[in-house]
């Protein structure tokens, strides 16, 4: 019969902010006797990016020059027993991290100059952060846990916050109270459509844009996030309201040495087959404080 070993990590919640104290609980179960020599925790945050260069031919073959950067943001290790016998049964360590605490710059606050960097995940970059359990009973025997935190990264002070007017040809006219896009909470946008204009349908996309600099290399991606679209009234020149309200988890906007991730909304207007109109609305994406 198979030996029944594990490891587990409990938490509380799954999301923390810069400064908090991250704790938890380790779990130990086991139906047979055992001795390990370490029992430790691990907390790990990395930042990976890819950059390329402009296409150059040497040799007569072309070839393109490829930075990457992998390296840790942040590491700290607990170590919670040593030489430990582990009878049958379940046992418990209970452990804690205190979080580095950001610093910003300039930037209305997007620069983050040291410290941890809000959770990333886009298609040139990835900001990542885990706790890792291990067990370690030889040399060749490892139990091992892990489970992934997402950290978010609070401004100091609240950004300026601008209010957007835009115009699709003069055909649709936008408006929006402010370009603060508060995470998890829904967005509204305002429009109108000039008075006879035959408009088919009007489309809203959430796009991040991340973009990365590794010496002198370069990489921008984008990729949508959440679109929706309406079917406009037919004869309404009036005032409209559209409440979006994205299913997905959008990425916080912030600026670092290598990485900016950046949010837009695009909308779309299609006045025939063959014809449309778009206009891109720059937005900061940021956790914002509950005001009720």
């Amino acid at each position: 019969m198979r030996e029944l070993r594990e490891v587990r990590i409990l938490l509380p919640k799954e999301v923390y902010s810069h400064g908090e104290v991250i704790t938890g609980i380790l779990e130990v179960m086991t139906d047979k006797e055992f001795d390990s020599k370490v029992t430790s925790i691990t907390f790990n945050g990395r930042i990976k990016a890819t950059a390329k260069g402009v296409p150059i031919v040497s040799g007569g073959e072309m070839h393109t020059q490829i930075g990457e950067l992998d390296t840790n943001i942040v590491e700290s290790t607990i170590v919670l027993a040593e030489d430990k016998h582990y009878p049958e049964g379940k046992y418990t360590f209970n452990f804690s991290f205190e979080l580095p605490t950001s610093k910003h710059t300039f930037l209305e606050n997007l620069y983050i100059k040291s410290g941890l960097f809000p959770t990333h995940k886009g298609s040139a970059s990835s900001v990542e952060y885990m706790l890792y359990a291990a067990v370690e009973i030889s040399s060749l025997t490892t139990l091992k846990a892990q489970i992934p935190i997402t950290i978010i990264v609070p401004l100091d002070e609240y950004p300026k916050v601008v209010k957007n007017e835009k115009s699709l040809k003069d055909v649709v006219f936008l408006e929006t109270d402010s370009d603060l896009f508060c995470i998890g909470k829904p967005y509204e946008v305002r429009y109108r459509i000039k008075e006879g204009a035959k408009v088919k349908k009007i489309q809203f996309e959430f796009v991040n844009t991340e973009f990365v600099s590794l010496n002198r290399l370069g990489a921008i991606s984008s990729h949508s996030l959440y679109e929706t679209e309406i079917i406009p009234q037919e004869r309404v020149s009036e005032w409209q309201t559209i409440v979006l309200e994205p299913d997905v988890v959008i990425p916080q906007s912030f600026k670092c040495e290598v990485l900016e991730s950046t949010l837009q909304l695009n909308v779309t207007a299609e006045l025939g087959r063959f014809n449309k109109v778009q206009v891109k609305l720059h937005l900061l994406a940021h956790h914002c404080p509950d005001t009720e």
